[in-house]
């Protein structure tokens, strides 16, 4: 199973001056394995008007785009979105802290690396980049490695070990989801 490297738009108001790199905490989750909620850390992407695009610092947990195999699976209909905005949502987020985090409109695009359909546009408070923006907001892959919190390590994240030099991470580092689906 691959992590969550989890996605949510924010309103900027919030976090008062906040710029593209900066590193921002908001909502808990648990992220070491004593189950005890920690502040979650977040890079901020992209900053427009009144509202700020942030990913988490860490993959947090460790959950499948889809329990079980269905034709023409597409982000509208995975497990993956359900429980970003439902069961996550409402555990690493006080009533308040919800209140303030954007429902956005996704356009979910065709995936042209697989030429899977990427299905219907969606309206989501939490949700995982899609492929385009991954290459946007990501010079890189090696800028996309992302380190699991250790409680996503033990829920089972795939786990690799990038090649000696720039861009280790301590060692680990993990895959994590996309909205853009492709073939398993």
């Amino acid at each position: 199973m691959d992590a969550t490297g989890i996605t949510a738009v924010f309103l900027k108001s919030i976090f008062s001056g906040i710029k593209k790199g900066d590193c921002v905490g908001f909502g808990r989750y648990c992220q070491e394995n004593s189950g005890e909620k920690t502040p979650i850390e977040w890079l901020a992407l992209q900053t427009s008007g009144t509202t700020v695009l942030l990913i988490s610092r860490c993959a947090l947990d460790c959950k499948p785009y889809q329990a079980y195999y269905k034709e023409d699976m597409t982000w509208e209909n995975c497990d993956l979105r359900t429980w970003l905005n439902g069961e996550f949502l409402r555990n690493a987020f006080t009533g308040e802290e919800q209140k303030m985090i954007a429902l956005s409109k996704l356009a979910n695009d065709d995936n042209p690396e697989y030429g899977t359909s990427g299905g219907n546009s969606t309206e989501d408070r939490v949700f995982c980049l899609s492929l385009a923006e991954a290459e946007i907001f990501f010079e890189s892959r090696e800028a996309r490695k992302e380190h699991p919190a250790p409680y996503a390590v033990k829920q089972g994240v795939n786990k690799y070990c990038p090649d000696k030099g720039e861009g280790r991470i301590e060692g680990r580092a993990c895959w994590w989801w996309l909205r853009s689906i492709c073939p398993s």
